[in-house]
């Protein structure tokens, strides 16, 4: 059996020794009626559909049958306390059940943007307006050394070798925060996970939560190939232009000789 069966099924037996116990006129209505109604409302906050109908109609269906047994002359008011329980409880659940299904569109929601970030081929990092990393994606693991549970509330000051790059990286993240413009970092050089050094490029962005912007978003991509490429693109030309340059002394050189000779 499910929990809703067998909270359904034990509040079913416990109406029944309520009634037989009524009906042996140990116990009066009045009492019998609230010890039916305040378990019927604790039941039904705990279930949902038609397990929490089922229970308020065992409820009601219970204060009606132990007034049947043993009648009141405070059958009214007894009804009418009744009536108004159980309304009020629906009230209530509804307000819940409204609660309930906020909160998991809210975890479906965070849970997506979790996956989301966790197959980025890309670092991402969240931090506070403290610096301090309250999220990162595994790939920080390859870019930084570490896994994403062992940077959270670490600055970037208390691992990465480069001081100057730690405060570079503090300094555009107040300036994002203060302007909530996005900003691309220039070309950043530092020692990965393996200890070789790579090449990133990064777009900061705040985040705004609750009508404040508190954190910034990091995306950092490796351009290491793209960037050795480029390096390699430079010198070939620089060794190219030395070449001509050469070629051309050497030709002017051989012209005066020829020159003199003549």
């Amino acid at each position: 059996m499910t929990r809703p069966a067998w909270v359904v099924a034990g509040f079913t037996a416990w109406a029944l020794s309520i009634l037989a116990v009524v009906a042996t006129g140990a116990l009066g209505t009045g009492l019998a009626v609230a010890m039916l109604i305040i378990p019927a409302v604790l039941g039904a906050t705990l279930l949902e559909g038609r397990w929490r109908w089922l229970v308020l109609a065992l409820a009601l269906g219970g204060v009606v049958a132990g007034l049947a047994i043993q009648p009141s002359a405070n059958w009214l008011l007894l009804s009418a306390i009744t009536l108004a329980a159980l309304a009020l409880t629906i009230y209530i659940t509804s307000e819940l059940d409204r609660q309930r299904r906020h909160f998991r569109k809210a975890s479906e929601h965070a849970e997506l943007l979790e996956s989301i970030i966790r197959v980025m081929p890309d670092l991402v990092l969240v931090k506070d307006r403290q610096g301090r990393i309250v999220m990162a994606n595994p790939q920080s693991k390859a870019a930084l050394g570490f896994e994403p549970e062992e940077l959270i509330g670490r600055t970037e000051a208390d691992f990465l070798r480069d001081p100057t790059l730690a405060d570079k990286f503090h300094q555009t993240d107040e300036l994002v925060l203060a302007t909530r413009e996005p900003y691309v970092t220039q070309v950043d050089r530092w020692l990965n996970g393996d200890g070789r050094v790579r090449w990133y490029q990064s777009t900061k962005s705040a985040l705004t939560v609750g009508g404040h912007t508190e954190y910034v978003l990091v995306v950092a991509t490796d351009i290491t190939e793209r960037a050795l490429a480029e390096q390699k693109i430079v010198e070939q030309r620089n060794m190219l232009q030395t070449q001509g340059l050469f070629s051309y002394t050497h030709l002017r050189a051989h012209e005066t000789v020829l020159d003199l000779v003549c």
